[in-house]
């Protein structure tokens, strides 16, 4: 991911990273976030797969939602092209 940010980018993420504590309470933090996510899908929210995980902003914008995305459109025409051949 580094090679991919410009070295401002880079280095504003590097010292970030360096902020963050190695003692955060993470499994309190992710049930809160598991508990936004399900409480954002039923007041009928769309998630997709996230580009942050940490949630200390540590992300190339837009990087991981472009591969995911493009996975599930390939994989969505390679299915229909197969619903296509057994009609």
């Amino acid at each position: 991911m580094l090679a991919v940010m410009n070295p401002e980018a880079r280095v504003r993420y590097l010292q970030a990273r360096a902020r963050v504590q190695s003692e955060a309470n993470y499994v309190a933090l992710l049930r809160k976030e598991m508990d936004f996510e399900v409480a954002f899908v039923k007041a009928g929210g769309l998630l997709l797969a996230g580009p942050d995980p940490t949630g200390n902003g540590g992300i190339v914008a837009g990087f991981v939602i472009t591969a995911r995305l493009s996975y599930w459109s390939k994989r969505a025409s390679h299915r229909s092209k197969q619903s296509r051949s057994r009609a």
